[in-house]
């Protein structure tokens, strides 16, 4: 069981990555549909983006879980649910990465059909930013956006 919770410390590490190429993915796509950049090259980012970062997210993910186990000890009452809506959401967001890349190469190789990988896209970003809010919320606390800033 330790060796699992040494390698859950490697959570913080990893998932900025996918948190990245993924919203780089989004962004790339959002620049061919809007055709401010010629689309071959363009499309090619989105597919390197998005197999990198669902296979990212997958490893992200598992590595989120063994980090739960020793973090769950520190969260107590509001946070353990947090903690809880984290991993849920976290372990969605991958799930909805894998997803969206199937339909990314489907409509890659049919040639039509890009909306439901757009749409996986853009739930991709909504869970990223969900699951970030509530990660960050259990290091900084869960007021850390508040306006004005604290004072330090």
């Amino acid at each position: 069981m330790r060796i699992v919770e040494w390698i859950g410390l490697l959570h913080p590490l990893v998932v900025h990555f996918p948190i990245a190429l993924l919203l780089a993915a989004a962004l790339a796509e959002v620049l061919v549909i809007c055709e401010w950049v010629p689309g071959a090259g363009m499309k090619t980012a989105v597919r390197f983006c998005l197999w990198t970062g669902t296979l990212a997210a997958l490893v992200a993910a598992a590595l989120g879980w063994a980090d739960a186990i020793l973090r769950s000890r520190d969260f107590m009452g509001f946070l353990s649910e947090v903690l809880a809506w984290h991993r849920w959401l976290g372990t969605s967001t991958a799930g909805c990465a894998v997803l969206t890349l199937g339909a990314y190469e489907l409509a890659r190789l049919r040639g039509r059909g890009r909306g439901w990988y757009r749409l996986g896209l853009l739930l991709c970003v909504l869970l990223i930013v969900a699951t970030g809010y509530l990660g960050a919320s259990l290091i900084y606390g869960w007021d850390y956006l508040r306006w004005p800033p604290r004072a330090t």
